[in-house]
């Protein structure tokens, strides 16, 4: 399941002395979870460089009712905006294309060019492709 962290505690110690984070979630659909990580313990290793407050995971496995397993698997969830500017890039260089080759061309394409000539992230180049194509499938 998917859940954005938060809030993240300072580190604390357990009734046997052992540290640990406890990390809190929003999880989609549902209310909130948490999970204590213990930085002595091997799973810390793939936990800390996602521990940042507004960070969205995925593979968090539920262990009880509001609980998340600290053996998970968690990976970072990217959020690719798209911004007008990719779009009108997009669509300019499908109109030129299109009027070059008589057809249009492949979202991997126009994505290339993009990323290649407009430093521009090939899954937002990807995106705004599938904005900017609508205009010639009509």
């Amino acid at each position: 399941m998917n859940g954005e962290i938060t809030k993240i505690d300072p580190v604390k110690k357990s009734a046997n002395g052992n540290a640990f984070i406890r990390v809190y979630f929003k999880i989609e659909g549902k209310d909130w979870y948490k999970t204590d990580i213990c930085p002595d313990y091997r799973n810390y290793a793939r936990w800390k460089p996602l521990l940042k407050v507004g960070n969205m995971l995925s593979g968090l496995e539920a262990k009880g009712d509001t609980t998340i397993n600290a053996d998970s698997w968690p990976k970072l969830v990217v959020k690719v905006v798209v911004d007008d500017r990719t779009i009108d890039i997009c669509k300019d260089i499908i109109k030129h294309l299109y009027e070059i080759k008589g057809v249009l061309p492949a979202k991997d394409q126009v994505a290339s060019i993009v990323t290649n000539n407009f430093s521009i992230l090939y899954k937002e180049a990807e995106l705004a492709f599938d904005i900017a194509i609508k205009e010639y499938q009509k």
